[in-house]
């Protein structure tokens, strides 16, 4: 059995990083080492996890100044001694079978990314699965990309795969950016050429206030990783399309926050521009029913939306409240 590493960044859970680190001691897949790096936290999260390096000698504890997610993930690679390394965010806890399940999964299929489902997790205990169900699957080339941007499928996060260690030689987490796996999943995926998928939920993830990926400003970002990836397929007619399809929901996910928000008209207009250049180039294949509604509402009757957005969102909040 190879030696896997997991690497948790750690910044301000205390509430959260008991759970998240006793997932990871029960894997039954027991060849590991537990690579935990508090970021700078500030409350008592580097403690609790200098005491759980005392209970299991698999869990090496680093502490460091704070420099992001990113940075953190970047360290834990740098101090990895596995063959394959899988990444776990503190905040979020993990199946027991999680890394068994995926190491099986790239050793039987030869490939050097395998990926599991995952589900989220809201505060009033509510679990939402994410993906489509009963997918197992070998995606080989261009087609690991096509389902890469499409949603529902195996996603852009990092989270929920496992991957050869040598696939990030030349290859980091952007620093300072939100969104970090996007900038950099479509590259891993090329190095690899081929990714195996099971999709039964091995992932928790849960939904907080006070998570990265929420805060007051839109996540700018997203369309950024996006663009990106376009511009690298813009040229491959089989990818291209769909690289266009997951730019659209990029922009249409920050033009929905922005107008959540109350942003007056024209400053969305700035995003529904952006949607208009690559506008022709969307396909509608592989999405969700609803999804496909969204996008010929946001592309053809843009207020209409507006009205329908704004009803849908406060039915989503007032149903996660109770």
């Amino acid at each position: 059995e190879s030696l896997i590493s997991i690497v948790v960044p750690i910044y301000n859970v205390e509430d959260y990083l008991n759970e998240c680190i006793y997932s990871l001691i029960n894997q039954t897949y027991k060849n590991i080492e537990i690579i935990l790096v508090d970021d700078g936290s500030t409350d008592n999260s580097g403690n609790i996890a200098d005491g759980l390096s005392k209970i299991d000698s698999r869990i090496n504890v680093y502490h460091k100044n704070n420099g992001g997610l990113s940075d953190a993930r970047n360290f834990g690679i740098e101090h990895s001694k596995g063959k394959y390394i899988c990444f776990v965010d503190s905040d979020d806890y993990v199946k027991e079978d999680y890394v068994e399940s995926m190491y099986t999964n790239l050793v039987q299929n030869k490939t050097k990314i395998s990926c599991c489902g995952f589900c989220h997790l809201y505060e009033n205990d509510v679990v939402k699965e994410i993906n489509f169900q009963n997918i197992k699957n070998k995606f080989v080339g261009d087609e690991a990309q096509i389902y890469l941007n499409i949603i529902g499928y195996y996603n852009v996060s990092s989270c929920n795969k496992l991957f050869d260690i040598d696939l990030f030689k030349n290859i980091r987490f952007p620093v300072g950016k939100k969104s970090e796996d996007w900038f950099i999943m479509y590259l891993l995926f090329e190095k690899a050429h081929a990714i195996y998928y099971n999709s039964d939920s091995k992932y928790i993830y849960r939904q907080r206030m006070g998570s990265i990926t929420k805060n007051s400003s839109a996540n700018l970002d997203s369309i950024k990783a996006a663009k990106q990836v376009y511009e690298y397929f813009k040229n491959n007619e089989n990818v291209s399309s769909y690289a266009a399809q997951s730019l659209a929901f990029a922009i249409i996910g920050v033009y929905n926050y922005e107008l959540c928000r109350g942003v007056k008209q024209k400053d969305l207009d700035i995003f529904y521009k952006e949607f208009k250049l690559i506008r022709r180039n969307v396909i509608y294949n592989y999405l969700s029913f609803s999804r496909k509604i969204q996008l010929f509402l946001f592309a053809n009757f843009k207020l209409l939306y507006n009205f329908v957005f704004k009803i849908f969102d406060l039915r989503r909040k007032i149903k996660y409240e109770k």
